[in-house]
């Protein structure tokens, strides 16, 4: 009939036809298992990467860290490996010099960063053509993306200054945040350029900052993802 609504009354649903709930399903052991050991694998590659490059602040957070995902494979082994690790980079530590860290040419700063004492002198800034090239070829860039690291010129400092002797790292970042409130550009704007490995190309990414840049990281990674103002407001800082 036009212009009629017709309502059906629903009957009461028979004990067969109510909907069953299924239980969650259990997580696949297999795949946390692999997960855990890639994870033990990359933190232990880092710490022996670090021990090479006598990184001993830095390879310490790594072993940690390879300590704790061990702990989760309840592993003998695994934890006599890391133990051998250890001991390995305590010894190479001293036999460098490592130990004393803190001393001769380093200044620790108010948060813990290592900071060395270059003397003055004159150096190269800048890209040669060469460079030019190689990097919009390497990373696919346009040339306006580049040209400003151009042309190759001498610098001379005329007094001595302090560097960090590590990469800023996400926990350094963390610190001045927390203290600050500070709010990174990519975070204002909402976005970030980001680099697809696999297209090769630089893309601008939804989301994207130095507290998620799109893979994992931990307070001992290098910060990514703050531009020149951000680094000019964490050294004010």
């Amino acid at each position: 009939m036009a212009g009629e609504c017709l309502l059906q009354k629903k009957r009461p649903l028979a004990p067969n036809d109510q909907h069953r709930v299924s239980p969650p399903e259990a997580p696949d052991r297999e795949a946390t298992l692999h997960n855990i050991q890639k994870e033990l694998r990359t933190a232990k590659g880092l710490t022996v990467k670090r021990i090479q490059e006598g990184e001993w602040g830095l390879a310490s957070f790594s072993l940690e860290r390879s300590k704790k995902t061990a702990t989760q494979l309840s592993s003998d082994r695994e934890s006599e490996n890391l133990v051998r690790l250890e001991k390995f980079m305590e010894g190479a530590a001293k036999r460098s010099g490592g130990a004393a860290e803190g001393l001769a040419g380093v200044v620790v700063n108010s948060i813990g960063m290592k900071m060395l004492v270059l003397p003055g002198g004159t150096f190269t800034m800048g890209s040669s053509d060469a460079e030019f090239r190689r990097v919009r070829i390497d990373w696919n860039v346009e040339e306006d993306m580049v040209r400003p690291e151009t042309p190759e010129h001498s610098v001379a400092i005329s007094k001595p200054f302090l560097m960090g002797k590590y990469l800023v790292t996400v926990g350094d970042f963390k610190k001045f945040v927390d203290e600050t409130g500070y709010k990174t550009v990519a975070e204002k704007q909402g976005w970030a350029w980001s680099y697809d490995d696999e297209k090769k190309h630089w893309e601008k990414r939804p989301g994207v900052s130095w507290r998620d840049p799109g893979w994992k990281t931990g307070d001992d990674y290098p910060v990514t993802v703050v531009c020149h103002a951000d680094a000019e407001a964490f050294c004010n800082w």
